[in-house]
């Protein structure tokens, strides 16, 4: 039988390899830990029929649960016959059937989607110094200048 016996060079060598993979994988895992989170978040508060979610950087689209929050770069789908309803601040966005919309901007006092298709009624309850509310179209960038209600339809 042959064993196998660690030499001090061996072991420092063996050191040496830990220590310098320690020294890449830090600053990575330091640089994940300094993002800071979001300071808004939008919910979904309504879902009727078929709608999915694309959340922000994943290529898989899942069923949209109720409650579940949303932030920047999350896409919504809602498909034929379907609706959904997403609450951010003071605004509810009311989604129709064959609605896409992606959240590009959504912060402390700002929030900014885009339409891609699909019809889009919200209503901004009351609208704050500093706040600012916009939908992007393909043709068109809305931004709210007074509490109100708004529909917005986008065909291909």
């Amino acid at each position: 039988m042959k064993t196998t016996t660690f030499t001090s060079r061996n072991k420092f060598g063996l050191l040496l390899c830990v220590a310098g993979l320690l020294m890449f994988a830090a600053p990575q895992a330091r640089a994940d830990e300094d993002k800071d989170p979001p300071t808004s978040v939008a919910r979904i508060s309504y879902v009727d029929g078929s709608v999915s979610l694309q959340p922000g950087g994943q290529g898989d689209w899942g069923s949209a649960a109720r409650n579940r929050p949303m932030t920047i770069g999350d896409k919504i789908w809602v498909d034929k016959d379907s609706r959904a309803e997403l609450q951010t601040g003071q605004a509810a966005f009311h989604l129709g059937s064959m609605t896409a919309l992606s959240f590009l901007n959504l912060n402390e006092g700002i929030t900014q989607v885009r339409l891609a298709e699909g019809s889009l009624n919200f209503r901004v309850r009351e609208l704050r110094q500093g706040d600012v509310y916009e939908v992007d179209a393909p043709n068109l960038a809305f931004t709210v200048r007074q509490a109100g209600a708004f529909r917005i339809d986008v065909n291909e």
